[in-house]
C-alpha cells in the first residue's frame, strides 16, 4: 500500500492509503478522489485526451507551416530551382560553345580515349582531362555570367559610405596629452597649440 502525504487541519502531514496500483494524482492530492476504473484506477477522459492529442497535432503542424513559409526557406527552394535551370544552361554552354571552341583550336574535341598502359593495367587519364576541362569551362561561365554582373550591379547600387567624422581630440605636442580638437592651448602643460 502507498501512502499520500496531504496537509491536515493544523497544517501538519495526514496520510491516506491508496489501494495498490492506484497511483497518486490531483485529485488524490486535493483530497478528493475522482471516478474510478473496476479495478481501482481513476477514470480517464477518453474525449479530453483525444482533444489533447488533436492539439498536439494541430500546434507540430502550426509549426510545420511556420517552419515551411520562413523567408529563409523559401528564399532557398526558389535559389534550388533556379540553380538546377541555371545547370542546364551552363552544360550547354560548356558541351555545345566552348567545348567545339577548344576541340578546334586543340584539334581533338574529346580527350577520352587516351590513355596508357603499365603491366595490363590502363591508365584513361583523358576523362580525367575532359573533367578537368569542364569543370575549368563551367567555373569560368559562372564567374564571367554570374559574379562579375553581380559585383558590377552591388556596386553601382551601394552607396559610397560615408566620410568618417573629424577627430573629437588630438594630442599635444609637448605632454602628449589627449586635448578637445579646438582647443588652442593644452589644459595640462599649458603650452599654446596650432
Amino acid at each position: 500500500m502507498d501512502q499520500v502525504g496531504e496537509r491536515g487541519r493544523h497544517g501538519g502531514p495526514s496520510w491516506e492509503v491508496l489501494p495498490p496500483g492506484r497511483r497518486p494524482g490531483v485529485a488524490a492530492a486535493a483530497g478528493k478522489r475522482g471516478p474510478l476504473e473496476e479495478d481501482g484506477t481513476p477514470a480517464t477522459n477518453r474525449a479530453g485526451h483525444e482533444r489533447a492529442a488533436e492539439g498536439r497535432v494541430g500546434g507540430m503542424l502550426r509549426e510545420f507551416q511556420k517552419f515551411l513559409f520562413r523567408g529563409n526557406l523559401m528564399d532557398l527552394a526558389v535559389a534550388v530551382v533556379i540553380g538546377t535551370a541555371f545547370g542546364g544552361v551552363v552544360t550547354a554552354l560548356v558541351k555545345d560553345l566552348l567545348t567545339p571552341l577548344i576541340a578546334a583550336l586543340v584539334g581533338q574535341p574529346n580527350f577520352s580515349k587516351l590513355s596508357f598502359t603499365v603491366h595490363h593495367s590502363t591508365f584513361a587519364y583523358g576523362d580525367f582531362i575532359n573533367a578537368l576541362v569542364s569543370f575549368v569551362l563551367v567555373a569560368a561561365a559562372v564567374f564571367y555570367a554570374v559574379v562579375v554582373p553581380t559585383t558590377m550591379l552591388t556596386k553601382r547600387l551601394t552607396k559610397p559610405a560615408a566620410a568618417p567624422p573629424p577627430p573629437a581630440t588630438k594630442a599635444c605636442p609637448e605632454c602628449c596629452s589627449q586635448i578637445p580638437a579646438a582647443a588652442r592651448r593644452c589644459a595640462f602643460c599649458t603650452s599654446v597649440v596650432a
